[in-house]
């Protein structure tokens, strides 16, 4: 099994581990890793509900912008005009789908 993990946590793992196995991604195989790294965090999150899970969240938002090659503005931006036009989900509407 392979995972993307944060650049600080290969010291870590080398400290512990006696010979963990690390290689680094082209660009393609690295967004791959970091979608499959959201719904990780994001199922942690649904599961244990804390901010530190919230955090996690966002650490692989903020590395998806950067990947793609937009910042935090650019994506808040856009955002907004869609919460202007659609709306939020403040009122929790659900829709039934048959």
């Amino acid at each position: 099994m392979e995972k993307i993990v944060r650049d600080n946590i290969i010291q870590k793992i080398r400290s512990h581990w006696e010979n963990p196995q690390f290689r680094q991604v082209s660009w393609q195989e690295k967004l791959e890793f970091l979608f499959k790294k959201l719904v990780e965090e994001a199922l942690e999150l649904q599961k244990d509900k804390n901010l530190e899970e919230l955090a996690d969240v966002e650490e692989v938002i903020l590395a998806l912008y950067a990947h793609l090659g937009w910042s935090r503005e650019e994506v808040q931006e856009v955002r907004l005009q869609k919460l202007e036009k659609n709306g939020g989900f403040e009122e929790g509407y659900i829709l039934k789908i048959d």
